[in-house]
């Protein structure tokens, strides 16, 4: 007697997302106050990695332009300095001015 073949289950194929990137990122570790730390665990719902990498690729972003700016100057440090006391000098000016006006 020939014996039945056996049935054949049906197959299904099964696709699987990565949710992660592929490739390994390099981990940095911060230190943050205690009181930092507990309203930071206060919201879980926050990924607070993304909220500090897109914060740090903001400011590289700040300051490559500033050096790509810097770069094309014609600027001496002297000059830098001379507009740096400039620009000093009238802030304290006009803080003088609006502390006075408080005052009376």
């Amino acid at each position: 007697m020939i014996s039945p073949l056996p049935r054949r289950r049906s197959l299904r194929k099964v696709h699987y997302v990565s949710t992660h990137n592929s490739f390994q990122m390099p981990n940095i570790t911060l230190a943050v106050s205690e009181d930092l730390h507990r309203r930071m665990r206060a919201h879980p719902e926050i990924r607070w990695s993304e909220v500090v990498r897109r914060i740090l690729s903001q400011r590289l972003r700040d300051l490559e332009r500033m050096e790509a700016i810097a770069k094309r100057s014609t600027l001496t440090a002297r000059d830098v300095d001379e507009i740096a006391h400039l620009v000093n000098e009238g802030l304290r000016r006009r803080i003088e001015k609006s502390r006075q006006a408080a005052r009376r």
